[in-house]
Protein backbone atom coordinates (compact mmCIF):
# COMPACT_ATOMS: atom_id res chain seq x y z
CA UNK A 1 0.00 0.00 0.00
CA UNK A 2 2.76 2.50 0.69
CA UNK A 3 4.75 1.94 -2.31
CA UNK A 4 1.48 1.91 -4.41
CA UNK A 5 0.60 5.84 -3.20
CA UNK A 6 3.61 6.40 -3.09
CA UNK A 7 3.19 5.79 -7.41
CA UNK A 8 0.36 7.38 -7.02
CA UNK A 9 1.31 10.44 -5.28
CA UNK A 10 4.15 11.26 -7.75
CA UNK A 11 1.64 10.63 -10.75
CA UNK A 12 -0.36 13.93 -8.63
CA UNK A 13 2.73 15.35 -8.78
CA UNK A 14 3.26 15.03 -12.21
CA UNK A 15 -0.04 16.18 -12.91
CA UNK A 16 0.69 19.51 -10.91
CA UNK A 17 -0.76 18.93 -7.50
CA UNK A 18 0.75 20.79 -5.43
CA UNK A 19 0.52 21.04 -1.16
CA UNK A 20 -3.23 22.30 -0.52
CA UNK A 21 -4.56 21.75 -3.88
CA UNK A 22 -7.22 19.55 -3.40
CA UNK A 23 -7.91 15.79 -4.96
CA UNK A 24 -11.96 14.65 -5.18
CA UNK A 25 -12.56 11.31 -4.92
CA UNK A 26 -15.79 10.22 -6.64
CA UNK A 27 -16.01 6.32 -5.68
CA UNK A 28 -17.49 3.61 -3.03
CA UNK A 29 -15.32 1.90 -0.70
CA UNK A 30 -12.80 0.32 -3.33
CA UNK A 31 -9.31 0.17 -2.97
CA UNK A 32 -8.45 3.67 -5.13
CA UNK A 33 -10.09 5.32 -2.60
CA UNK A 34 -8.03 4.58 0.17
CA UNK A 35 -5.08 4.74 -1.83
CA UNK A 36 -5.62 8.11 -3.36
CA UNK A 37 -6.18 9.41 0.22
CA UNK A 38 -2.70 8.29 1.28
CA UNK A 39 -1.34 9.92 -1.78
CA UNK A 40 -3.05 13.25 -1.63
CA UNK A 41 -1.91 13.11 2.53
CA UNK A 42 1.83 12.19 1.21
CA UNK A 43 1.93 15.45 -0.65
CA UNK A 44 0.30 17.76 1.26
CA UNK A 45 -2.84 17.97 -0.84
CA UNK A 46 -6.81 18.13 0.40
CA UNK A 47 -8.90 15.16 0.06
CA UNK A 48 -12.46 16.16 -0.93
CA UNK A 49 -14.94 13.30 -1.02
CA UNK A 50 -17.85 12.99 -3.32
CA UNK A 51 -21.05 11.72 -2.35
CA UNK A 52 -21.90 8.53 -3.75
CA UNK A 53 -25.25 9.78 -4.94
CA UNK A 54 -24.69 13.30 -6.05
CA UNK A 55 -26.31 14.29 -9.07
CA UNK A 56 -25.35 16.72 -12.07
CA UNK A 57 -26.15 20.11 -9.48
CA UNK A 58 -24.76 18.61 -6.42
CA UNK A 59 -21.37 17.12 -8.12
CA UNK A 60 -20.70 20.80 -10.03
CA UNK A 61 -21.61 22.62 -6.47
CA UNK A 62 -19.27 20.50 -4.40
CA UNK A 63 -16.15 20.60 -7.34
CA UNK A 64 -16.48 24.26 -8.33
CA UNK A 65 -16.88 25.45 -3.94
CA UNK A 66 -14.19 23.24 -3.13
CA UNK A 67 -11.80 24.47 -6.05
CA UNK A 68 -10.88 20.85 -7.43
CA UNK A 69 -7.87 20.02 -9.65
CA UNK A 70 -7.81 16.48 -9.83
CA UNK A 71 -10.58 14.26 -9.99
CA UNK A 72 -10.55 10.52 -9.22
CA UNK A 73 -13.71 8.54 -10.07
CA UNK A 74 -15.05 5.15 -10.86
CA UNK A 75 -17.46 4.53 -13.27
CA UNK A 76 -20.57 4.91 -11.20
CA UNK A 77 -22.82 2.86 -8.23
CA UNK A 78 -26.42 1.87 -8.09
CA UNK A 79 -27.27 3.14 -11.20
CA UNK A 80 -25.42 7.03 -10.74
CA UNK A 81 -23.09 6.57 -13.62
CA UNK A 82 -20.25 9.15 -12.56
CA UNK A 83 -19.37 9.40 -16.03
CA UNK A 84 -22.69 10.43 -17.44
CA UNK A 85 -22.61 13.52 -15.17
CA UNK A 86 -19.03 14.04 -15.52
CA UNK A 87 -19.32 14.53 -19.53
CA UNK A 88 -22.48 16.65 -18.87
CA UNK A 89 -20.23 19.17 -16.59
CA UNK A 90 -17.09 18.95 -18.63
CA UNK A 91 -17.98 17.93 -22.25
CA UNK A 92 -14.27 18.85 -23.21
CA UNK A 93 -13.50 15.33 -21.41
CA UNK A 94 -14.23 13.13 -24.14
CA UNK A 95 -12.17 14.94 -26.58
CA UNK A 96 -9.09 14.32 -24.13
CA UNK A 97 -7.40 11.37 -24.43
CA UNK A 98 -5.11 11.54 -21.30
CA UNK A 99 -7.94 13.17 -19.14
CA UNK A 100 -6.78 17.27 -18.69
CA UNK A 101 -9.14 19.46 -19.45
CA UNK A 102 -9.75 23.07 -19.34
CA UNK A 103 -13.76 23.89 -18.78
CA UNK A 104 -15.29 27.12 -18.15
CA UNK A 105 -17.80 25.31 -15.71
CA UNK A 106 -15.04 24.08 -13.56
CA UNK A 107 -12.27 26.78 -14.07
CA UNK A 108 -10.09 24.93 -10.99
CA UNK A 109 -10.61 21.11 -12.43
CA UNK A 110 -7.20 20.20 -14.62
CA UNK A 111 -7.36 16.22 -14.36
CA UNK A 112 -10.03 13.59 -14.29
CA UNK A 113 -8.62 9.97 -13.82
CA UNK A 114 -11.31 7.05 -14.26
CA UNK A 115 -9.88 4.44 -11.22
Amino acid sequence: MDKESDRIAKGFMALGVQKDDKIAIWATNVPEWFLTLFASAKIGAVLVTVNTNYKVFEAEYLLSQSDTRVLVMIDGFKGNSYVDTIYTLVPELKDSKDGSVNSKRLPFLKNVVFA
